[in-house]
């Protein structure tokens, strides 16, 4: 006679998931465990171990291990390619010797290339600069890392402090839909633009002119073109210290006046939230 399995692995599956997830939010330090209590939890627990890949700190050193930490991620897909396809999101924070290190690390290259080829390519990446500091290697970075494994798929992009953007960073992510900007500044460029992503969720802090520039309504350069389509915008969320920056707002909810859903503007102490708005 076979012995039954543990009282655990008897319940509803509904509800073992239920349960598992509530663990999952505790941090990786609740999941690694489940992959050791049975087999049928091994891809449960993968999926949320390598959902999201951090290749940074907020205040990185030099003693960060971000060349073991690819070189090991690189080492475990080979073992087990299915684990490129539970790769949804990449978190990166970059300091400028970071920057050259991210198009150059061979081990990295692999992982992203793995990531890429997956049934389920990268969906979301959040990219913050380290202080605020400009990078020197802009081109460098959107040539070997951001158009052959960024732009082609993520949905969602998160990008803080970042001081030297260029416009063709955001009009090369043809499926973007949610973008958030927070401290970001965006250098003019002549590059050809030919159809702009069409955003669907924009929340925007500190970052105003960046938005201006991207939408091409700004007195900065005339030949400015533009790299975003904000008229199908359904969440609008703005957040500044400067009252003018508002007009701009104006400008987006009328131009999004078909679709725009939800609204959230902040100024200093005077905020303004409205949920649903009516048709």
């Amino acid at each position: 006679m076979s012995a039954l399995p543990p009282p655990f692995l008897r319940l509803p599956q509904h509800l073992i998931d239920t349960i598992l997830e509530a663990l999952f939010e505790l941090g990786p330090a609740s999941i690694k465990p489940f992959a050791l209590v049975a087999r049928s939890f091994r891809r449960y627990t993968q999926l949320h171990l390598f959902k999201q890949i951090d290749f940074g700190l907020e205040y990185p050193s030099r003693d960060y291990p971000y060349r073991p930490r690819a070189r090991e991620l690189n080492a475990i897909i080979k073992c087990n390619p299915t684990i490129a396809d539970y790769i949804q999101e990449l978190k990166v924070v970059l300091s400028d010797e970071d920057a050259k290190w991210i198009t150059q690390d061979g081990n990295l290259q692999q992982v992203m290339k793995a990531v890429k080829n997956s049934s389920c390519p990268l969906q979301k990446l959040s990219i913050r600069g380290y202080r605020g500091l400009p990078f020197s290697e802009v081109q460098v970075i959107e040539t070997f890392f951001w158009r052959p494994y960024i732009a082609p798929n993520i949905t969602t992009l998160d990008m803080r402090k970042i001081q030297n953007a260029t416009p063709t960073l955001f009009s090369s992510c043809i499926m973007l839909r949610n973008l958030t900007l927070h401290d970001v500044r965006v250098t003019p460029d002549e590059s050809k633009i030919e159809k702009p992503p069409s955003i669907q969720y924009l929340h925007y802090k500190f970052s105003s002119d960046a938005v201006r520039l991207l939408a091409g309504r700004t007195s900065f350069s005339a030949s400015c073109k533009v790299a975003l389509d904000i008229s199908c915008i359904q969440s609008l969320t703005l957040v500044t210290s400067i009252p003018a920056d508002f007009s701009y707002a104006q400008a987006m909810i009328d131009a999004a006046a078909d679709s725009l859903e939800q609204l959230s503007l902040e100024c200093g102490a005077h905020y303004l939230a409205v949920g649903k708005l009516p048709l």
